[in-house]
């Protein structure tokens, strides 16, 4: 075979492609214009007598709607009105047009379900073939050549349908198409693999560290220790030498001891960019990081909830949302407030910080997140409050064993965090290479014919 001709589709995403292939508006391959789902929130009701309600985590890397993954359901009534308008068929084709922008399903069974407003429907014509469609759409470089058309950089933001429409894309000859759909799905299912291997790896990575933190914070380092039982059905056999004591026991006698943060209402329209004091929030928490946040109180503000004020080795824990996450303010914290989602507590002279961290933090020990508040399902409630959080129980080792205990763990989990940062890098390249593996196939630099050797 002659070798393949290329000429310039004059799209900068697209680049070359070959000399029989064109370029078109995104609308021009469709039935219709692109719709979306409800813009109102609708009425919910039970499962058993509803109709699924999508969100956008129902779109994932499966190339289906993932229909496991259904937390709403609205009833038929309101199934009937909305498909007036959101009609799903066999072959559409879903994208995500807000939130996350660029998740992308096809739809492949008529089960009946409803999407809501941040998820496009396409309806390819006959003659373009959807999942052709669906792996365009798969574009990094399409989905930024779409922000650019809007003018917007940042993924948090709204792709109007009519912007989307606008989405110039390259067209391969029919058959060709179908190559490049099976080209695509034998590589994506292989490194689809390649990337769920490495994540089963850093699960169970995730799942020794919490052992071996679990293991030290319970029986101690020494295994030879004579043992007891603690009394407390989910700590168990604990050093004979050691305490079981409430979290009320290790904190400081005053009103310092533990608080709450500030109602939502005592912050509402003070929160000012040019502050000269931070609000620290569960964000700070999860990201374990406190050297920014993203709102700032007045001085006037600050000195009116000033109470709220958290200091260098207070305890912040998460209460809303999160709930479990525990972190040690560090001693170059810059001076603000905990906002309303946080509850501070400080320790006494029986605990040391990082110990008490290991101990309470669900993603350590997880031993004090199993003790809270359980609701009839047995999922863990929306809420803690200080009642709550003072009652959970702690295993308490002399202070000398807790610093060499913290040392310990600060070590071995620094090891295996480096190896699950490893692991992640590895799923980040493949997830890049699986992204260029399609863009170069799409836009035919690699020639995915039957009758030609793929590159």
């Amino acid at each position: 075979m002659n070798e393949r001709q290329y000429k310039d589709s004059g799209v900068g995403w697209i680049g070359n492609i070959p000399q029989n292939w064109n370029v078109m508006k995104l609308l021009f391959q469709l039935r219709s214009p692109i719709t979306d789902g409800p813009h109102e929130t609708p009425k919910l009701v039970e499962e058993s007598c509803g109709i699924p309600f999508i969100s956008v985590d129902s779109l994932n890397d499966t190339k289906k709607v993932d229909l496991s993954i259904v937390k709403k359901y609205i009833s038929i009534e309101d199934y009937n009105e909305y498909k007036k308008k959101a009609f799903l068929e066999k072959g559409d084709v879903l994208f995500t047009k807000a939130a996350t922008i660029g998740k992308t399903a096809i739809v492949d069974e008529p089960t009946k379900y409803m999407i809501w407003s941040p998820i496009a429907i396409l309806k390819p014509k006959k003659g373009c073939f959807n999942e052709y469609l669906y792996y365009i759409l798969n574009c990094k470089e399409a989905i930024q050549y779409t922000r650019d058309i809007i003018g917007h950089e940042t993924t948090q933001v709204n792709v109007g349908m009519r912007d989307l429409e606008k989405l110039q894309v390259p067209i391969a000859p029919f058959d060709e198409q179908i190559d490049i759909v099976e080209y695509l799905d034998s590589k994506t299912a292989s490194i689809d693999s390649a990337i769920q291997a490495q994540k089963d790896i850093v699960e169970k990575l995730k799942e020794y560290k919490q052992a071996v933190i679990t293991e030290a914070v319970t029986k101690g380092l020494d295994r030879d220790v004579e043992m007891k039982d603690s009394g407390i059905e989910w700590i168990g056999m604990v050093p004979s030498n050691w305490y079981t004591m409430r979290i009320k026991d290790v904190i400081v006698r005053s009103k310092d001891g533990i608080k709450i943060g500030p109602f939502g209402s005592a912050l509402t329209g003070k929160t000012v960019s040019n502050g000269n004091y931070y609000v620290y929030s569960q964000c700070n928490l999860i990201n374990d990081d406190f050297s920014d946040t993203k709102n700032k109180i007045t001085d006037d503000t600050f000195n009116m909830l000033k109470a709220y004020e958290v200091l260098p080795n207070d305890i912040c824990l998460s209460m809303m949302g999160t709930i479990g996450k525990c972190k040690t303010v560090p001693s170059n914290i810059k001076r603000g407030i905990m906002d309303s989602h946080l509850i501070k507590i400080r320790l006494n002279e029986r605990m040391i910080d990082k110990y008490f961290e290991y101990v309470y933090d669900k993603d350590y020990s997880g031993l004090c997140y199993k003790q809270m508040q359980f609701d009839k399902t047995g999922s863990i409630m929306d809420g803690l409050n200080t009642t709550i959080i003072k009652n959970l129980y702690l295993p308490v080792p002399p202070l000398e064993e807790q610093q060499q205990i913290a040392e310990y763990l600060d070590s071995k989990t620094a090891t295996i965090d480096k190896a699950i940062e490893q692991k992640n890098a590895i799923i980040e390249k493949l997830e890049e290479y699986k992204k260029s593996i399609i863009y170069n196939a799409v836009t035919g630099k690699i020639d995915c014919r039957k009758d030609v050797t793929p590159e």
